[in-house]
C-alpha cells in the first residue's frame, strides 16, 4: 500500500492495537490499520515524522490492550 503518497518508494510501518479513536488517525503519518482490523488497529509510517516518544507510548498502550484480550 502506498498510503496515498506520490512516491513508489518503500516505507516501513508498524501496526499497533489501539482503542477506536479517530483523533489519532491523521491519514498522513498515522492511518487506520492497513491490513488489520481498521477499528482496533493503526498503522504508523516510520520515517521519523512521528515523535519517538509518541510511538513508544502507543506501543505500550498496544501491549496493555493485548494483555486484556
Amino acid at each position: 500500500k502506498n498510503f496515498g503518497f506520490d512516491s513508489n518508494s518503500s516505507v516501513e510501518v508498524i501496526d499497533l492495537r489501539n482503542v477506536p479513536n479517530d483523533k489519532i488517525v491523521d491519514n498522513q503519518k498515522i492511518f487506520k490499520g492497513y491490513h488489520m482490523n481498521k477499528k482496533n488497529w493503526i498503522s504508523i509510517v516510520l520515517d521519523d515524522s512521528v515523535e519517538t516518544q509518541k510511538i513508544e507510548k502507543l506501543i505500550d498502550n498496544s501491549h496493555k490492550l493485548a494483555e486484556i484480550h
